[in-house]
């Protein structure tokens, strides 16, 4: 047995001695095979299986969060990626240990499951290090369990220490190369920068001399690169600047500063001087002994040149010219200061202008300097300084800019062109006084317009409505009614001077606005003719309309201006004429179709006007003579308003006449084409129009224009309530339904815009009632606050039938059946209706004020006992003046209380009741105060 035993034990160590022998020559054959690293980590894995006689080996490197398998005896997985993370290599990274994994069934650090399915029973693990550092893992692997001893242990930390020593060679390798690759693009870098850079470079040595200089170094010192490198820089330096030089250059050796620029002086090869602005830095050993200097010079000949140009022109300019540093204190101040503000240059140079500014205009000039650092826009800057002599303020407008550093950038200070506008800020002030005194001026003409408007319009309105009314009885005699015309007619012609007055204002003022639509000039022509008519037949003079038959049948344009123009050349026609009569002619002159010209002549058979007195004929306030004023009346406006009219829309206007020939007056106008009107037809006349049961509300503190509009509007059978304030207006509004009301502008207590606005941000179902102006302003101004306050339209006075028939069909065409009052029903109507016709409207008033003071105070306690006592109080008093629901609630809640029930819901309905009983109450005192004054409201049925 102990013969067997020693042949066992000697077999074993012939075993492990053939094993090492065989690693040592695998060692040998590895490290003279000269593979390259891919070729060498795959003999290491196929050195290791057949060494320790596995199933297979792997080496594993790390890529990022992963392994990434590079060599395998089975070829066929390089490639392969697998998570460190929850993997057995990825722990053996982590460690940088060996890992043994004995059985890989019951190992939890391993996946048993990809164990089983690729028929692994154990495995080791050995890092591959690169000093501290785990670059992957040598892994082998076997199908038994525990199937690899300390000697296949060993062998897997000899070849894993290998390969990882080869590793490590290969990243010094590459290192090496990258770290030379990068210097010599950084020396090819720097040769390249150095020769071909715009300014001169060169490298000086430690005693002055120049070891390297490039092309544009050598041409600003005036020597060949040959000459130059057997100089030294203080050969080349102006005595007078050595010294400077040489100090900053023993403080950058020192240490003292880490690099130095100035301004000096070279003398060329042929003696030559030549600025430069100089930087230099220190270039320093490994160790940080310094080796070199680098030298970097720009040529300032030509910056000098330009600097020696603007210093003359700043020496002859009249403005102020100023530099400074970024603190603002002054570098540079041009010799104008002195002329302008009483300083000296020298006064000023070093100092900051701050204390001789206005104290209003520091900030404003300190903001200004400012916002230049902050990179923002700056427009001119106007601020005072005080003149050193006269002590007096003298306005300055500045225009600031940054300097900035030639090479870097950076702000070095500021460039500051200073004017004298003294005299200029003196004219503006001036003007913009004239112009504030001019809009002072036409607000104050154009509030007096407004208010001449107001005050002529208001009676006008009732002098023109109530004689038309006036010609429209039957009950006048002839006599009488041939009075009420001629008064009716005085009204119009005073309508017509008030318009005229308005229209030339806003001429003037250039706030006369066009409304452009199509219109047909012919049909025009003819119905402004028309209306001359009487006037005409009253003279017993002929009127004749001629049309061109070549006149387009529409254009666009101001329909309305136009009739204007019309009507007040034809009139002065009439007006002029005593014998024979007035012809009217349209022809179209030419143009093109898409704007054809239009030419009217109005020709007279009148007493003509003088050669000598046409030109001035369409001047305003300009007749033929003082004679014609005295025999005809007028204004002497209507054919300067027509003229500035016919300008206005880009035409001409002029006449021909002689004295006792009569007059034509024309003009011409080019409007564009509009578009033909087919199937048009002609127009029956109308018929009468009748609103019976329409309620409207006429709001005017003027008695004799709500007698008017209560005549005029009982016409067409409406039904008329009148207030004389926006305030009885709203009470109106609430006490009884209304579908259109008209409303006056101004009034006392409560004007027509107040109460309109009211009226819209009430809430009450009245709120988006329509609300008309009646205005005497026909002012632009004047509309647009009635729009702005929430009315839907104007009328203007003195009324325009035809305007307010418009109004009121345009009202009333959306509501085709009138607005009726709906009674208030409840189950005590019948008590109500009864009390007030046996007490009368004004006691039932009183009552119900008393009622309405109970109700709004009781219930204010509720405890059982005040809630009992005021229930007990309402049952009664309700009850008497009709509202039986209440009554009987209150009672209903008294016997709740007294029986001792909870009556928290019973109190809260009947709170709920007594509300509504308040709105009920306060609509009837209304209707009741209605009822009460129609007498002395005059509202008619």
């Amino acid at each position: 047995m102990a013969v067997e035993n020693a042949e066992t034990e000697v077999a074993i160590l012939r075993a492990r001695l053939d094993r090492m022998t065989r690693l040592a020559t695998a060692q040998t054959a590895l490290a003279e095979a000269g593979l390259d690293l891919d070729a060498f980590m795959q003999a290491i894995v196929e050195h290791l299986a057949e060494l320790t006689g596995a199933k297979g080996a792997i080496v594993e490197l790390v890529d990022g969060g992963d392994l990434v398998y590079r060599a395998a005896t089975d070829k066929s997985l390089i490639g392969m990626r697998l998570k460190q993370d929850g993997s057995f290599s990825g722990l053996c990274v982590a460690a940088a240990e060996v890992l043994i994994c004995a059985d890989a069934l019951t190992d939890g650090r391993v996946d048993r499951e990809a164990c089983v399915r690729v028929g692994v029973g154990s495995m080791v693990c050995a890092p591959l290090m690169h000093a501290a550092e785990a670059l992957g893992v040598l892994k082998v692997f076997s199908e038994h369990k525990s199937a690899f001893d300390d000697d296949d242990i060993e062998i897997l930390r000899v070849l894993a220490s290998l390969l990882g020593a080869a590793m490590s060679r290969q990243l010094a390798f590459q290192q090496n190369q990258r770290l030379l690759a990068e210097k010599t693009a950084q020396e090819e870098l720097f040769e390249t920068a150095f020769h071909h850079a715009p300014i001169g470079m060169a490298l000086v040595g430690l005693d002055g001399r120049f070891l390297k200089l490039n092309a544009h170094y050598c041409d600003i010192i005036g020597y060949a690169a040959a000459k130059a490198l057997a100089l030294d820089f203080q050969a080349i330096t102006h005595p007078d600047d050595l010294n400077a030089d040489l100090t900053l250059l023993h403080r950058l050796l020192a240490g003292e500063i880490p690099g130095y620029q100035m301004e000096k002086r070279y003398v060329r090869q042929d003696g030559a001087i030549i600025p430069v602005r100089l930087s230099v830095s220190l270039v320093r050993e490994n160790d940080g002994a310094p080796k070199h200097f680098i030298a970097q010079i720009q040529d300032l000949t030509e910056a000098r040149a330009i600097e020696n140009r603007y210093r003359l022109m700043a020496q002859n300019a009249t403005d102020i010219i100023v530099t400074s540093d970024m603190q603002g204190l002054a570098t540079f101040v041009s010799p104008a200061c002195e002329a302008v503000t009483g300083y000296a240059p020298e006064d000023i140079v070093g100092k900051s202008s701050l204390p001789i500014t206005h104290p209003d205009d520091q900030v404003l000039v300190s903001n200004a300097f400012g916002r230049l650092i902050a990179g923002q826009p700056v427009d001119r800057v106007r601020w005072r300084v005080r003149h050193k002599l006269t002590g007096e303020w003298i306005w300055l407008e500045s225009n600031p800019v940054l300097i900035r550093d030639d090479t870097t950038r950076r702000p070095t200070g500021y460039l500051d062109v200073l004017r004298d506008v003294t005299a200029q800020k003196a004219q503006e002030d001036a003007l913009a006084q004239a112009r504030l005194n001019a809009e002072t001026a036409m607000r104050s003409k154009a509030d007096f317009l407004a208010n001449m408007s107001h005050e002529l319009r208001t009676p006008l309105n009732s002098i023109i409505g109530f004689t038309r009314l006036l010609t429209e009885s039957r009950d006048l005699s002839a006599e009488d009614q041939r009075r009420v015309a001629l008064a009716h007619g005085a009204g119009q012609a005073l309508h017509a001077v008030i318009d005229n007055v308005l229209d030339f204002s806003k001429l003037e003022a250039a706030a006369l606005e066009l409304h452009k639509a199509p219109f047909d000039p012919a049909e025009l022509l003819r119905q402004t003719v028309a209306m001359l008519e009487p006037q005409a037949a009253a003279k017993d003079l002929r009127l004749k309309t001629m049309i061109d038959t070549d006149a387009p049948a529409f254009v666009v344009g101001d329909a309305g201006r136009v009739r204007q123009v019309l009507l007040n050349l034809l009139s002065n026609a009439v007006k002029f004429t005593s014998r024979g009569g007035v012809t009217a002619t349209l022809t179209c002159l030419g143009g093109d179709a898409a704007a054809p010209r239009l030419r009217v002549e109005i020709v007279d058979t009148g007493s003509g006007i003088d050669v000598s007195k046409q030109a001035g004929v369409f001047n305003r306030f300009v007749q033929a003579g003082s004679s014609v004023s005295a025999h005809y009346g007028g204004t002497g406006l209507g054919l300067a308003i027509s003229r500035q009219l016919v300008e206005l829309m880009g035409g001409e206007i002029g006449v021909r006449s002689a004295a006792g020939q009569g007059s034509t007056f024309w003009f011409e106008l080019a409007l564009p084409a509009g578009q033909v009107q087919t199937g048009t037809k002609t127009a029956s006349a109308p018929e009468p129009l009748r609103l019976p049961g329409r309620r409207i509300l006429v709001v005017d503190d003027v008695e004799l224009n709500r007698e008017l509009m209560l005549a005029l509007l009982s016409k067409y059978g409406c039904e008329v309530a009148l207030a004389e304030d926006g305030a009885q207006a709203i009470e109106a509004l609430r006490a009884l339904p209304f579908e259109l009301v008209l409303m006056d502008c101004q009034m006392p207590v409560m004007d027509g815009f107040v109460a309109t606005q009211t009226i819209r941000a009430s809430g009450e179902a009245f709120a988006d009632i329509p609300i008309v102006a009646l205005t005497a302003s026909a002012q632009p101004e004047h509309l647009a606050r009635c729009e702005a306050a929430g009315m839907n339209d104007h009328l203007t006075k003195p009324l325009n039938l035809a305007a307010l028939e418009r109004v009121l069909d345009m009202v009333f065409r959306a509501s085709p059946e009138p607005i009726r009052a709906q009674p208030e029903t409840d189950a005590g109507e019948e008590a109500r209706r009864y009390l007030v016709e046996s007490m009368g409207a004004s006691a039932v008033r009183s009552l119900l004020a008393i009622l309405v003071a109970q109700l709004e105070n009781r219930f204010a306690q509720r405890d059982a006992q005040t809630v009992r006592e005021d229930a007990h109080a309402l049952a009664g008093s309700s009850g008497m003046m009709g509202f039986l629901d209440l009554s009987k609630t209150c009672r209903e809640l008294e016997t709740l209380i007294e029986a001792g029930g909870d009556h928290a819901a019973a109190l809260d309905l009947t709170l709920g009741l007594v509300s509504r009983t308040i709105g009920v109450a306060r609509r009837w005192e209304a209707e009741l105060a209605v009822a009460d004054a129609a007498p002395r409201r005059q509202m008619m049925h």
